[in-house]
């Protein structure tokens, strides 16, 4: 954990320094044409920073969706220790909705901004967070799987001590993702908005 924690700072650093060269490059746009019903021509900067791409009302909103999930996560571990099968699952799903929804929120964007012309090939930036964005909903979805896993083994063999341990360690999972996030809202989301 303490790696995976020293890694993102490092890559968070990292991408603040590529933020602040992307919008100090921005010299030159190019028209992009869009596909669609009709043909929309989109101007991004060579050298977009996130201030030109980044939405935070959608971001606040994603970060807001797995926060929940780690919330409910939390209480599912609690209903486990109740001995609340039923309660317990119910939490669980709920946690995986939330995640759910987040990946839906997180992919949705990343259209948007491909449809912009905002892709990882247009700067240094959009590279950076392309790579961390993406690397962080590829977790999530594998807690998805994960969570789809033990909501079976649970309803099949109940709360037995193997489980017990298995829906500890996805909660503390679904902890840490929330805090990844945390750390990628900060130094991507919000810096790159700024710069």
């Amino acid at each position: 954990i303490v790696i995976t924690l020293v890694a993102v700072g490092v890559l968070g650093y990292k991408a603040i320094g590529i933020m602040r060269d992307a919008s100090a490059q921005a010299t030159h746009a190019e028209d992009y044409k869009g596909e669609g019903e009709g043909e929309v021509t989109v101007t991004i900067p060579e050298g977009a920073s996130g201030a030109d791409i980044v939405d935070l009302k959608l971001v606040a909103l994603s970060t807001a969706l797995l926060l929940c999930a780690s919330f409910s996560g939390g209480h599912g571990a609690v209903a486990m220790q109740d001995s609340e099968k039923r309660t317990t699952l119910g939490w669980l799903a709920l946690t995986g909705l939330f995640g759910l929804t987040f990946l839906g929120v997180e992919i949705h964007a990343f259209n948007h901004m491909i449809g912009m012309g905002a892709t990882p090939q247009r700067s240094a930036f959009l590279s950076a967070f392309f790579a961390l964005v993406g690397i962080h909903g590829l977790h999530v979805a594998f807690g998805l799987v994960w969570l789809t896993v033990l909501l079976v083994q649970v309803g099949q063999h109940g709360l037995i001590p193997a489980n017990w341990r298995r829906i500890r360690c996805l909660t503390l999972f679904w902890h840490f993702l929330g805090v990844v996030w945390i750390a990628v809202f900060s130094l991507v989301h919000l810096i790159g908005s700024l710069s």
